[in-house]
């Protein structure tokens, strides 16, 4: 059976440089199964794709995220 993924677009205005990405990336160290990263340090934002909760994703973000979650399936 295939999981369902979903996509989540985060604004980190705090994230400019490698320091910040390798925060957020401990941040998800540890969960099953490992969400997919994808960085955009130039623009400072997070695309997740997951097949969890938005709420755990979003926890482990609250020290990172500024504004408007974009949520894609």
């Amino acid at each position: 059976m295939a999981e369902n993924k979903f996509v989540c677009e985060f604004n980190l205005p705090k994230m400019d440089c490698a320091a910040e990405e390798q925060m957020v990336r401990m941040a998800f160290a540890h969960i099953e199964p490992p969400p997919t990263l994808i960085f955009d340090l130039k623009n400072r934002s997070l695309r997740i794709v997951h097949s969890g909760k938005l709420s755990d994703i979003q926890s482990r973000l609250e020290a990172f995220v500024t504004g408007n979650v974009k949520l894609t399936h």
